[in-house]
């Protein structure tokens, strides 16, 4: 319900009432939402509640019953209870109006700067943020770095473990086929230079396994967890 359906409703449910207090009533009704302002009239409304409960309490007045606050005089017509909650309904108004006022007296201002004055501040105001930027900037870009340090170390490291696994099952073949060549001539340095070529090859397969291990399991682990991490650093709150 909007105020205009508001009044009319209530102008309609006071028409067995004098024209005289009809007006008073319905002129009191309207300077409470004139005063209230426009932000507020729904406010008012719910204060105020049915027309039917107005009519009624504005009747009552009239007839000598002040139970609800009404007071009619040659003043004219009056509420306490809604002049109560006009108090608070203007105290609100008037700190919503000084917001608005603050605000539009900031821009007027701005507005009415010359543009090497605001070319001016926006450079002092891009100096003040420099170094709280600096220092912002300075520690994602440490924790980047540790993050793709550590990073390139597994890297490093898992094809080093590649590589000798390489060279160990290489070093297994030749020195099994020097013993072999061996075993018809020299039984006894032939079975020493096979058993060292099947020690190499079982190293050979350790580090293998090592280097699968890191590349399947450790650095995706890794990986997820530095991405947790980011996550709720950066997620936002409640989520």
């Amino acid at each position: 319900m909007d105020r205009k359906k508001f009044m009319k409703e209530l102008e309609y449910l006071l028409q067995d009432i004098s024209d005289e207090e009809r007006q008073e009533a319905l002129s009191f009704y309207e300077n409470y939402f004139d005063e209230a302002g426009k932000e507020n009239e729904q406010k008012v409304i719910d204060e105020l509640g049915d027309p039917s409960r107005v009519a009624a309490i504005i009747k009552d007045g009239l007839k000598g019953k002040f139970d609800e606050g009404i007071h009619v005089g040659n003043s004219g017509f009056t509420n306490d209870d809604y002049q109560k909650n006009y108090e608070v309904i203007d105290a609100d108004s008037k700190e919503t109006k000084k917001t608005r006022k603050e605000t539009g007296n900031f821009r007027n201002r701005w507005n009415e700067m010359h543009s090497t004055d605001r070319l001016i501040l926006i450079v002092i105001a891009i100096f003040a943020c420099l170094p709280v930027s600096a220092i912002v900037f300075g520690t994602f870009g440490t924790l980047f770095g540790f993050g793709f340090s550590f990073f390139g170390i597994f890297i490093c490291l898992i094809f080093g473990l590649w590589i000798i696994t390489f060279i160990l099952h290489v070093l297994a073949i030749v020195f099994m086929i020097v013993g072999f060549i061996h075993l018809f001539t020299l039984p006894g340095a032939g079975l020493i230079y096979m058993g060292i070529g099947f020690v190499l090859m079982a190293l050979g397969t350790i580090f293998g396994k090592m280097a699968a291990w890191f590349f399947k399991d450790c650095i995706p682990g890794i990986a997820n967890a530095i991405a947790d991490g980011l996550g709720k650093i950066f997620r936002p709150r409640g989520v």
